[in-house]
C-alpha cells in the first residue's frame, strides 16, 4: 500500500493511501464494500462491472493483461486523511478532482462530479495502473503530495529531476493520455465510417430486388390565404463609413489550410500541450511554496533558539 504525505503549516497533516480495499479498511474501517455504496461514482462503477460480464467484458479481460492492467489494479482504491480523519474516499484510482470535505459520512464514497477550491487534483497514468500526482489546490496555492519511496510516481519524479528533456516530455505524455480518447477516435473514425458505409451499401444492393417499386400518390396540400403584413417605413440612419484597412495579400500554405479544415487532427495535441504546461507550472508552484514553508520553518527555529538563549542569559 502506497502512503503519500503532505505537511501543510496551516491546514495540518494530509496522507493519501493507495491500496486494495482490504488494506484500506485497516486505515479507514468504514471503507465500504464495492456494492454497499449508492453514490453516483459507485453506481457507475457497478454498472460498468455488470457490462464487463458480457462479450465486451471477456474481450477486455484478454486485452488488459496485454496492456499491463491486471485485476489487482482494478481493485485498488484511494483514501485521503487529514490529521488522521478520513475526508476523501474513492473506490478506484483515476484522474479526478475531489473536494476537500470537512467531514465524510461512514460507508460513503466521495463524489467527484464537481469540486471547488480547496480540492485535491488527482492524476493517474493513462492506463489507470497507479497515481502520478496528487495536488492540494486552494485559492492561492498549489502544493503536491510527496510520493512514497520507490513508487512509480517517485521514480517518475526522480527521472524528471535528473533530465530537463523528461521534465518537458513526461507532462506532455500525460496530456496525451488525457486526450487519448480523442486521438483514438480520430484514427478509428474514418475506418469505422468506411466499414459502415460499405456494409450499408451492400445491404441496400442485396435488398433492392426484393423491394417492389411503390407508386406513391401525389398529395397536394390546400393553399392557405395568409394575410399581408403591414409595411413599416423605418427611418434612414446615415451610418458613418468605416475606414478601409489595406490587408496584405497573403495566401497561407497548403498545410495550414488543411489543418484549419481538420481541427480534430491537432485539437487533442493542443489539449495535451496545454495540460502538460499546466502540470509543469503546478510543479514549479509546489516547489516554490514548499521552499517558502521550509524558510519559514528555519526562521521559526532560529527565533526559538534565540529566545531560548536569551532566557538562559537572563537566568544567569
Amino acid at each position: 500500500m502506497e502512503n503519500w504525505g503532505l505537511d501543510h503549516p496551516g491546514l495540518g497533516r494530509f496522507e493519501a493511501y493507495v491500496g486494495w480495499h482490504d488494506e484500506l479498511r485497516q486505515i479507514d474501517p468504514s471503507y465500504p464494500e464495492p456494492d454497499e455504496d449508492d453514490s453516483p461514482e459507485a453506481l457507475a462503477q457497478t454498472e460498468a462491472a455488470k457490462k464487463a460480464d458480457g462479450r465486451l467484458g471477456r474481450l477486455a479481460g484478454r486485452v488488459r493483461p496485454m496492456l499491463g492492467m491486471n485485476e489487482q489494479w482494478q481493485r485498488q482504491g484511494l483514501v485521503i486523511t487529514r490529521d488522521g480523519r478520513t475526508i476523501s474516499r474513492h473506490q478506484s484510482i483515476g484522474s479526478r478532482k475531489a473536494p476537500m470535505a470537512r467531514s465524510l459520512p461512514d460507508g460513503k464514497f466521495t463524489s467527484s462530479s464537481s469540486a471547488t477550491k480547496p480540492y485535491f487534483d488527482i492524476t493517474a497514468d493513462p492506463l489507470g495502473r497507479h497515481l502520478t500526482d496528487i495536488h492540494l489546490k486552494t485559492e492561492d496555492e498549489v502544493v503536491a503530495f510527496e510520493p512514497p519511496e520507490d513508487s512509480p510516481a517517485a521514480r517518475r519524479q526522480d527521472a524528471m529531476d535528473a533530465s530537463p528533456w523528461k521534465r518537458v516530455v513526461y507532462p506532455l505524455l500525460g496530456g496525451l493520455g488525457k486526450s487519448g480518447w480523442a486521438i483514438v477516435m480520430l484514427l478509428l473514425a474514418p475506418v469505422i465510417t468506411e466499414i459502415v458505409a460499405t456494409v450499408i451499401a451492400w445491404i441496400v444492393e442485396l435488398l433492392a430486388p426484393l423491394v417492389p417499386d411503390i407508386d406513391w400518390p401525389n398529395i397536394s396540400l390546400p393553399s392557405i390565404p395568409w394575410p399581408d403584413l403591414p409595411n413599416i417605413n423605418w427611418p434612414d440612419i446615415p451610418w458613418p463609413s468605416l475606414p478601409s484597412i489595406p490587408w496584405p495579400d497573403w495566401t497561407p500554405p497548403g498545410w495550414v489550410v488543411w489543418l484549419l479544415d481538420h481541427p480534430k487532427v491537432w485539437f487533442p495535441i493542443v489539449l495535451a500541450v496545454v495540460w502538460g504546461v499546466g502540470a509543469r507550472r503546478n510543479a514549479k508552484k509546489s516547489q516554490a511554496k514548499k521552499a517558502e514553508w521550509a524558510k519559514r520553518h528555519e526562521y521559526a527555529r532560529l527565533a526559538g533558539a534565540m529566545r531560548e538563549l536569551a532566557a538562559r542569559e537572563t537566568d544567569d
